[in-house]
């Protein structure tokens, strides 16, 4: 009976065990697989709740680069474009003309954007165009494009707004705008006010005289770090700065109002993508000059709100010497202004392309430079511009930075004056800048009230002149009737005739150099400039093909070779 009991205890604790132990293996099984099954989701939803974002203005800029296309619609003057700049020539009288070089300006690239503003402050260059304590309006959009919430934030200020807390791993996009300036915000309106999405948000009724700007980008937020998002505004109204220079002239300018037509008062902008309409009529922007009573003068940058490809440029009033007069709206008009572009109008006047006599000289003025009509030394027995050519229009050759002529108009060989040691000094000729010479009196040849000329200046004088050839092109001692004309773009009865005069080289003999006979005499001429920096020498490079600047160099015996020279009034 014993053994039975312990049989039937056997019976009843094994079953019990193999229960319990059932149950502990299903509860570790469950538990396993809850938690596989937790880690698995949390893979998939890493980082799920919310994450702040961080908001910091880092620059704005103007569009990339367009053009102003001046088309031709006055019969004063004459359009010309001249190395892909657009120019408008008008004439303002019988003595000046105004010449208006329109250009878009290149936007500068913003500064880079950093990955990370923890812990640095950006340098004052990267945000200069957005100054401490302007204020911007920041909206925010989910992934469908419904409204969820905006701030207001001041430039440098951003700390002091409530926190953007947003939800992590979701896509958000954010626009913001901003009138460049402390003032208050306009606030977002909404084509549906019970439906507030993207498409139909917008803000009305902004100023002109506001620099409206805009952001837009669309981003997603990351997960267990501050998301952050730097601002590069773009504006959308037009710039443009205007200057007027009437050095030239030798007079001041003591009078100047001007204005843009095609302005809108006021301008709406749509946030998807901010595009602008204008309500209203166009008007006028009228500008304000400062430095009256000098030769330069330059207006405040003026904003225009306007998209136009026959917009005008209006001058009421001028007075600069003896000039006075205004200048019609058909004279510089049929402007193309593009929203958001930076341009530069730059207003030049200049006394007319002409003949005269300057110092004693006969002389040519081109855009407001006047040139003697003949090179150094020439005879004076023909006019300049009879053609063909004879050996006495040809003029006398010069080793740079010397004054003494080396050879004759008509020699084939040099004199007694050529030297062996070069001029050392890079401003033997001209004492002060490439960009403002002075003569150096010591050695410049040129009479007076002349000078040897700049690379700058017949770099100017191939701008503004029309080349052609005349005579024979060929290489021969005897030949002297081979010559390139420059004629004046503005008046074609002004011209500067230069000759193929060849030029004298030079060789050693031992350790001494010699100078050599006349070479290319009918097919080549270059006339010196007074431009010289490193041993390496500038001048004017003609052949029967378009002129260029020649260069020699780096060899200071260079200045050993003997060419011509054609002066430039002082």
């Amino acid at each position: 009976m014993e053994e039975t009991l312990k049989n039937q205890q056997k019976g009843t604790f094994y079953p019990k065990l193999i229960s319990r132990f059932s149950a502990v293996i299903m509860a570790i099984t469950l538990l396993s697989s809850t938690t596989s099954c937790s880690k698995s989701e949390g893979e998939n939803v890493a980082g799920a709740g919310k994450t702040t974002l961080s908001v910091n203005v880092e620059n704005a800029k103007f569009n990339g680069t367009e053009n102003i296309n001046i088309k031709s619609s006055s019969k004063k003057g004459s359009d010309s474009q001249l190395n892909d700049v657009q120019r408008k020539i008008v004439a303002l009288n019988e003595e000046f003309t105004l010449t208006a070089e329109l250009t878009a300006v290149d936007s500068e690239e913003p500064a880079e954007t950093q990955k990370s503003l923890r812990g640095s402050t950006k340098a004052a260059s990267d945000t200069s165009a957005i100054v401490a304590g302007v204020k911007y309006k920041l909206a925010v959009y989910d992934a469908d494009g419904a409204y969820l919430t905006e701030r207001d934030y001041i430039r440098n200020q951003e700390a002091s707004a409530a926190e953007l807390s947003l939800e992590s791993n979701k896509t958000y996009t954010f626009v913001a705008y901003s009138l460049n300036n402390a003032g208050n915000l306009p606030a977002i309106t909404f084509a549906d006010p019970n439906n507030k999405t993207l498409d139909n948000s917008s803000v009305s009724g902004i100023n002109v005289s506001s620099d409206l700007m805009y952001f837009k980008k669309t981003m997603q937020m990351s997960s267990g770090v501050t998301n952050y998002l730097g601002i590069v505004f773009s504006h959308k109204f037009s710039q443009v700065n205007v200057t007027m220079d009437a050095t030239a002239t030798g007079y001041n300018i003591t009078a100047l109002a001007a204005n843009f037509d095609s302005n809108y008062p006021s301008a709406d902008i749509k946030l998807a993508d901010g595009s602008l309409t204008r309500p209203g009529t166009a008007g006028n922007v009228n500008l304000t000059f400062s430095g009256l009573g000098t030769k330069v003068v330059t207006a405040a940058p003026a904003l225009l709100n306007a998209e136009t490809t026959t917009g005008s440029f209006v001058i009421s009033n001028l007075t600069i010497g003896p000039l006075n007069q205004s200048i019609p709206a058909n004279a510089i008009s049929d402007l193309v202004i593009t929203p958001g572009v930076k341009y530069n109008l730059s207003l030049t006047v200049n006394p007319k392309d002409v003949y005269l006599t300057h110092s004693g000289q006969l002389s040519a003025r081109i855009n407001g430079k006047i040139w003697m009509r003949y090179n150094l030394g020439a005879g004076n027995t023909r006019d300049p511009d009879v053609v063909p050519y004879i050996s006495d229009q040809h003029g006398y050759y010069y080793q740079w930075g010397k004054r003494l002529p080396v050879a004759a108009r008509a020699a084939n060989t040099t004199n007694a004056s050529w030297s062996a040691t070069p001029a050392s000094a890079n401003n033997s000729w001209n004492l002060g800048t490439a960009a403002a010479p002075i003569k150096n009196t010591t050695n410049d040849p040129c009479p007076a009230g002349f000078r040897v000329p700049s690379v700058a200046e017949y770099q100017d004088m191939i701008n503004w002149t029309v080349q052609s050839n005349t005579g024979s092109f060929t290489t021969s001692n005897t030949n002297f009737t081979g010559v390139k004309i420059f004629t004046s773009k503005r008046n074609s009865n002004v011209k500067l005739l230069f000759p193929m005069q060849g030029y004298f080289s030079y060789t050693t003999s031992g350790s001494t150099y010699v100078p050599t006979a006349i070479a290319d005499r009918g097919s080549y001429s270059s006339v010196w400039a007074s431009d010289r920096a490193n041993n390496t020498f500038r001048y004017l490079r003609m052949t029967s093909a378009p002129a260029t600047i020649g260069s020699n160099g780096p060899n200071a015996y260079l200045a050993l070779q003997s060419t011509t020279i054609r002066c430039i009034a002082e």
